[in-house]
């Protein structure tokens, strides 16, 4: 893996981090406003909602999983009550 594949991906999981942070703090939505003023890129939008939707969906399918497994789906609760 080359030294710019790893900038990317730790520059990638920090921007995950952030919008994790502001979701859990019901600061989503300030968030989303300055990028969208920032970017003025409607192509934002399209990958932001996108992103969004994936993420519920991969926890929801998680949490199933799990069920199916007669896991405990206590953490993926949290997550999707957290996140949500």
């Amino acid at each position: 893996m080359s030294k710019k594949t790893l900038v990317e991906a730790g520059l990638f999981s920090k921007l995950l981090s952030v919008f994790y942070d502001k979701k859990s703090k019901g600061e989503e939505d300030d968030l989303a406003k300055i990028l969208k003023k920032k970017t003025n890129n409607p192509a934002y939008d399209k990958a932001y909602t996108a992103w969004n939707n994936d993420s519920e969906k991969l926890l929801l399918a998680t949490k199933k999983m799990l069920q199916q497994s007669g896991l405990d789906t206590s953490e993926i609760d949290a997550l999707l009550k957290k996140y949500h």
